[in-house]
């Protein structure tokens, strides 16, 4: 009889250690939370952001899944609660995993978008007339430069490559000759200052000039056009290698070059044709603009760099 109770015994204590066992393997039993990601969401171009999520956990591995595509790759090296995320890496879909007491619990995934801007443009006004790749000014009379928006904050005019004391607005009032330009920011992102890229040059005339016509005149310098709207095409695009350039006038154009989102030219060729290919192979992935100048007009088409 006390060898019966004594089975009974060992087989009730082997059943309550099997369930306190599962009941380890059970998150929700020990109501371990599930991994939730925060932090920055929208990146402004050329800056970082941090994802976090909760510390405890015993380990972590953050993994990443670009935007359109259905892989997803571990983050080399991202194995703590913080993850610093570029803007260059964006758009992209972000998640992480923990362990904790052996159990593996998986975040939702964090999509991670960047801003991207225009390229900044200046509007010519006032007593401004066009001249050939320049403004004429007659003496006495005021002209009007306007940078447009979005860049309105952080803005400073140049006048022959110095900094114009006290001009920091959106327009400058001028009436003077030289050679103008401006850089400035996007108030959403305060310290991407992005410069003009090219030169207004001002032409001072006197009045008893008679080969002068006073009528004012109003002008844009960049004119950003949609390439939907434009008869120029590129493609493909996105494009990892080689974008292919179609549409051209190649008595019209004057330069084409490709420029990153600060403005700074990064590619450039000197043959103009009405269809020509150029090898983008060299350039890191991101955002950048090609621009087709012509006397009269810069036309910039967007592009991206897988």
């Amino acid at each position: 009889m006390k060898k019966r109770h004594l089975f009974f015994l060992c087989l009730v204590l082997a059943t309550s250690f099997e369930v306190s066992v599962n009941a380890v393997a059970q998150p929700d039993t020990l109501n371990i939370p599930k991994p939730a990601i925060k932090g920055d969401s929208i990146l402004c171009p050329n800056s970082t952001g941090t994802l976090r999520t909760q510390k405890g956990y015993d380990s972590y591995q953050w993994y990443k899944r670009n935007y359109g595509s259905n892989k997803t790759k571990a983050v080399e090296g991202a194995t703590t609660n913080e993850l610093a995320v570029s803007s260059n890496e964006t758009p992209a879909y972000f998640s992480v995993v923990v362990t904790v007491k052996n159990i593996r619990l998986q975040s939702d995934e964090k999509l991670v978008d960047g801003l991207v801007f225009l390229l900044p443009s200046v509007k010519i006004g006032g007593g401004f007339k066009n001249g050939p790749g320049y403004s004429i000014l007659r003496e006495g009379d005021t002209g009007v430069f306007t940078l447009t928006k979005p860049y309105n904050t952080n803005i400073t005019w140049f006048r022959d490559g110095e900094p114009i004391p006290g001009e920091t607005t959106n327009s400058l009032y001028v009436t003077t000759g030289g050679v103008y330009t401006v850089q400035g920011a996007p108030r959403t992102c305060p310290v991407y200052i992005v410069p003009l890229g090219i030169d207004l040059f001002v032409q001072l005339k006197k009045p008893r000039d008679s080969s002068f016509n006073f009528a004012s005149t109003t002008s844009t310098v960049a004119a950003i056009i949609d390439q939907e709207k434009n008869a120029v095409k590129v493609y493909p695009n996105p494009a990892r290698d080689n974008i292919k350039i179609e549409g051209l006038d190649a008595s019209k154009i004057t330069g084409i070059s490709i420029v990153d989102i600060r403005g700074n030219i990064v590619l450039k060729t000197t043959t103009l044709a009405a269809s020509l290919t150029m090898n983008i192979q060299q350039l890191v992935a991101g955002v950048y603009y090609i621009k087709l100048e012509n006397s009269a007009i810069m036309q910039t088409i967007k592009i991206v760099k897988e």
